[in-house]
């Protein structure tokens, strides 16, 4: 696998993001009454973080993989 520096500095935002997140979560612990409205807000910002993990890591079982093309192929959705 060819590694691209651009590439490398999303999946560290996204890791850095997913952290992030969690921790913001931790502030949550303390909420008494929660209601489905609510809930699904919540769940929002962690279902986006999956898609765009999905979105920016290339799946590994298509062999050799070019992170660079990956990338520029990827970027028009960000």
């Amino acid at each position: 696998m060819k590694l691209y520096w651009l590439h490398s500095l999303w999946v560290l935002l996204v890791i850095v993001l997913h952290l992030h997140m969690w921790w913001s979560f931790w502030t949550l612990r303390g909420v008494a009454d929660w209601n489905y409205a609510s809930f699904v807000y919540v769940l929002i910002g962690p279902a986006a973080l999956v898609i765009a993990s999905h979105i920016i890591i290339p799946d590994l079982l298509e062999g050799r993989i070019d992170v660079e093309r990956h990338y520029f192929d990827t970027s028009r959705v960000f």
